[in-house]
């Protein structure tokens, strides 16, 4: 009895459409986030990260390439976020958006390797300069130091510190 319930559970999954599971999920269909503005792209991929991490790597990838593809517009949007999180004040350093911070991170790093140079337009400029400022932060607040941060969070720092 329990292999059947099981078999037609399984059954039912495997018949949902993609839209239906991105409803199921939470996720947004391509075609939604295809009319999203860059703003909201970049918000939909830090509320993924909150929301699994990088769990899903097939949406976090699929919102990460269209904020790639938004080019110059989408570095903006990013470093708006890195500079929503500052460590060194108390209403600044919210775990939520030192996990959007971290987030857009990863994807800055990937803008510069992959698909162009950040230092070599304004908007990459300030994204630099913004990790810079986040950099120091951190030091400020020791997280280049494990035992005075709870959160373990060097190996981040040091992240940080190589981009």
């Amino acid at each position: 009895m329990r292999l059947a319930v099981l078999y037609l559970t399984l059954l039912t999954l495997t018949a949902i459409p993609p839209a239906g599971y991105a409803q199921l999920s939470g996720h947004k269909s391509e075609s939604q986030i295809e009319k999203m503005t860059t703003e909201q792209r970049v918000a939909e991929y830090c509320d993924e990260y909150l929301r699994h991490a990088y769990r899903d790597a097939a949406y976090e990838k699929m919102l990460g390439d269209h904020i790639k593809r938004d080019g110059l517009k989408g570095v903006a949007s990013l470093t708006r976020v890195i500079d929503d999180y500052d460590p060194t004040k108390p209403n600044g350093k919210s775990r939520e958006s030192a996990a959007r911070c971290y987030a857009v991170e990863g994807l800055l790093s990937q803008i510069d390797e992959r698909v162009m140079r950040l230092r070599g337009s304004e908007e990459g400029k300030k994204a630099k300069e913004s990790i810079s400022r986040l950099v120091e932060g951190m030091r400020n607040q020791n997280f280049d130091t494990a035992q005075s941060n709870p959160y373990g969070q060097q190996m981040r720092y040091k992240g940080a510190f190589a981009s």
